[in-house]
């Protein structure tokens, strides 16, 4: 199989170093590896070229100039790139991969994720979990494993091309994935030899963790979370730091989210969303239940 992977980046010129010393260290580098600069105003652009001076598969592109998002992440501007990247694109690839600007691959990450593709003609969308510094030790960033985190995605062409365009808001990450389940594909992340890949800028910290908050509460309405998981979600969000505002911020924004009837995703999206986290809540509820 084939694989193009895209690594959308803005302004990473802190984390881009350690970025591109584990591309080089990959057991299988993609078939193409093309970078999509954002609108960096910092050295990033300068460490991709080289980089990319150096390896025949990798390659860069730069998206038209455009006026700065208020809120980027809001805006889902990394998958706006990442799809506008794609059609800059000759040829078709088996894999398409959608890749953060701030991660520390594992070297096998890749031949993990397209061994898993390859053994696996039902997996539409894999990926691996993410795990982050702290305290001198890897700890890992908590995620259902029935999730593949946005920030590596690989998507079979054949899934992808059923499920999109991808919607540009908050909760795309989750609609994907239940629009592939809706089509028949399966969901799943690989498991790594050596260690999960390294988050070097948390989850929902870009540009603060309350901000984060706020968006995780917008997402859960346009992926028609379920109240009760919603309620559920904003309770463990009170008992982190910052306790209780973090929580309290998650509600406020999904209830704000609703009132004024933001984006979501489609009927039959919402429905399987809900029927799912349903089935979740009762298995945490009926600690016999076989699974």
């Amino acid at each position: 199989m084939t694989l193009a992977a895209v690594i959308v980046f803005l302004n990473e010129e802190k984390h881009l170093p350690r970025l591109l010393r584990s591309l080089d260290a990959q057991e299988r580098a993609p078939d193409l590896l093309l970078f999509c600069d954002d609108g960096s105003d910092d050295r990033s652009p300068e460490l991709v070229a080289e980089f990319c001076e150096h390896h025949g598969h990798a390659a860069t592109v730069t998206r038209p100039k455009r006026a700065r998002d208020t809120d980027r992440l809001a805006q889902a501007a990394e998958l706006v790139g990442f799809q506008w990247a794609l059609e800059q694109i000759d040829g078709q690839y088996d894999v398409v991969a959608k890749l953060d600007g701030d991660i520390d691959f594992t070297p096998s990450f890749f031949s993990t994720i397209m061994g898993k593709l390859e053994a696996e003609d039902d997996l539409g969308i894999c990926g691996g979990p993410l795990s982050m510094e702290r305290g001198g030790r890897l700890v890992p960033e908590p995620s259902g494993r029935w999730h593949v985190r946005g920030a590596t995605k690989f998507y079979r062409r054949a899934c992808f091309e059923q499920i999109k365009p991808l919607p540009t808001f908050l909760g795309w990450d989750t609609i994907d994935e239940l629009r592939a389940q809706a089509h028949g594909w399966r969901v799943e992340n690989a498991v790594f030899p050596d260690r999960n890949a390294i988050h070097l800028r948390p989850t929902g910290s870009y540009d603060g963790l309350l901000r984060g908050y706020r968006r995780a509460g917008v997402a859960a309405w346009a992926y028609g979370a379920d109240p009760l998981q919603v309620v559920g979600s904003s309770l463990v969000r009170m008992s982190r730091k910052p306790r209780l505002i973090g929580g309290l911020i998650y509600l406020c924004a999904w209830a704000g989210a609703a009132l004024r009837r933001a984006p979501r995703a489609e009927p039959e999206v919402l429905r399987l969303m809900r029927r799912q986290q349903r089935w979740r809540i009762w298995r945490r509820l009926s600690p016999g239940l076989s699974a």
